[in-house]
């Protein structure tokens, strides 16, 4: 994930994208249905492909020190699919889910999560069909 500079004129305040290859499957479709693809056709079919229609999408993004995630935006084909924002940690089997809402609208984070040195954002897309495609996101971050 890169940062992409000022989203607004506040220079505290910085967006990472988040790329189709940040992304990975879970094993809800199976232990035969892992791995994703990507269908680079312009048009309808053109993101991120699930194996199977109970799979969902998930994308880790690191929190950067002195930061705090204060909104996500996920972009799909328009069928606004489910979004749930964790909190998780590298040193722990817990998350904690900070937001819900749905893909192609802002998920705002309403207290932040401030970066601390095991946190990340774990992001979960509930996908229903293997014709669900999923093109990618952001993050917005400000300063603590």
């Amino acid at each position: 994930m890169k940062f992409i500079g000022q989203h607004t004129p506040d220079l505290n305040t910085r967006v990472v994208k988040i790329l189709p290859s940040d992304f990975m499957t879970n094993d809800d479709g199976g232990s035969t249905k892992f791995g994703i693809g990507f269908v680079e056709t312009d048009g309808s079919s053109f993101g991120m492909k699930i194996p199977n229609a109970d799979t969902e999408l998930i994308a880790f993004v690191d929190i950067p020190k002195g930061m705090k995630a204060i909104k996500v935006d996920i972009f799909d084909d328009g069928d606004d699919r489910a979004i749930n924002v964790f909190e998780a940690n590298v040193n722990s089997r817990t998350i904690t889910e900070k937001a819900t809402g749905n893909c192609n609208t802002t998920i705002i984070l309403p207290s932040g999560i401030n970066s601390t040195a095991t946190n990340y954002l774990l992001i979960l897309i509930t996908t229903t069909a293997t014709s669900d495609r999923t093109y990618g996101g952001t993050v917005t971050f400000a300063a603590k």
